[in-house]
């Protein structure tokens, strides 16, 4: 973790805990070992003692970290997201090998190409993106990392997500996510704009469920005598170079969205795509700047390439039906985008944002 000190680190992990509904005992704050690091940093910023300790001693290594900015360039983004996951691949060779559970994202194949469907087995090879999209472009070299260590004897598996969405439960979320800008800019200007795609809605908690098994379904399914052998945990037959694409097929419209934000009594409308860009423009020039202003450009760009409406874009349909297959052994199954959940989600957002 970024931080001056432990201390500092602590403090920082406990207060996102909080902010989350997230409660410890006693006994797994226990099972947390903090270091203090730099994704974009030589050796992730780690002194020696520290890297050595890590090489020899832990038996896996789950990367789940990037600087997501879907505006940045990839020359801004190139030094934490590729070369983090090189120091990552370095790690991971350093002392015993261990396998790598990279996330990626589905983001990673570009608009630039000519396709109709992609799935889990679809060539990355060719992917070309443009120079602002740099979150794409940067995932997508370091993707091409892993698979390349993997080549050379690295066990590995990669898990692509697409827009992962708050707790199915608790409605918990990161309101600085672009879909979550989209939705708390909507609510504060009373509309939302026409012609926006349909939109994906994985819950965080089944993310992290299918993560989990989908790495270790061969030692769920041929379970260890010895619970505590990690070794047998953790073996190459686990981590055998796979690709997931984990998010919900379920799409759903921003429409259908905000008609149960509705039966909630609140009053929104559907107004044209300019009108809703032209007041998130108005409002840089205040010192209320709605959340989507940031990516203002990215939205100005969806209808330049569209001829003005954006559902238009071209895009390829993503398939996930390979991953659906091995979640469904497990019972592990996406929660219907219903009124319950879609109402959850709601009240987490106006809680947190009546406290701003």
């Amino acid at each position: 973790m970024r931080a001056e000190t432990l201390e500092e680190a602590e403090k920082r992990l406990f207060e996102n805990s909080e902010y989350y509904g997230l409660t410890w005992s006693e006994e797994e704050k226990s099972r947390i070992a903090l270091i203090l690091g730099d994704l974009s940093q030589p050796r992730l910023g780690l002194d020696e003692k520290t890297w050595r300790q890590l090489e020899n001693e832990i038996d896996a290594i789950y990367h789940n970290a990037a600087y997501v900015h879907h505006v940045l360039p990839y020359s801004q983004l190139k030094k934490t997201n590729v070369g983090g996951t090189h120091e990552i691949l370095r790690l991971a060779y350093s002392g015993k090998v261990k396998p790598v559970c990279f996330v990626s994202t589905v983001s990673i194949f570009s608009s630039l190409a000519d396709r109709t469907m992609i799935d889990e087995s679809s060539d990355i090879e060719h992917e070309r993106h443009f120079e602002d999209d740099g979150y794409s472009a940067s995932k997508w070299v370091a993707e091409k990392s892993v698979m390349t260590a993997g080549e050379k004897g690295l066990p590995y598996n990669i898990f692509r997500l697409g827009t992962v969405t708050g707790h199915s439960n608790t409605g918990a979320c990161n309101r600085d996510d672009l879909f979550y800008r989209f939705l708390r800019t909507c609510i504060r200007t009373g509309c939302f704009p026409e012609g926006i795609p349909n939109m994906e809605i994985t819950p965080v908690d089944t993310v992290v469920k299918a993560i989990v098994y989908l790495s270790m379904q061969q030692r769920l399914q041929n379970r260890s005598t010895d619970q505590n052998d990690l070794q047998n945990r953790f073996t190459e037959k686990h981590f055998s170079g796979k690709v997931f694409h984990v998010f919900n097929p379920e799409y759903v419209s921003p429409e259908f969205i905000f008609n149960h934000y509705r039966k909630q009594g609140r009053q929104i409308k559907k107004v044209s795509a300019p009108k809703w860009l032209n007041l998130v423009e108005a409002s840089l020039a205040g010192d209320n700047a709605l959340p989507i202003a940031p990516y203002l450009s990215l939205f100005r760009e969806g209808m330049k390439q569209s001829g003005g409406d954006i559902e238009q874009a071209k895009s390829a349909e993503v398939k996930c039906e390979k991953t659906l297959n091995c979640l469904k052994e497990a019972g592990i199954h996406y929660p219907p985008i219903n009124d319950k959940l879609l109402q959850t989600y709601f009240a987490f957002l106006e809680k947190k944002e009546r406290k701003e």
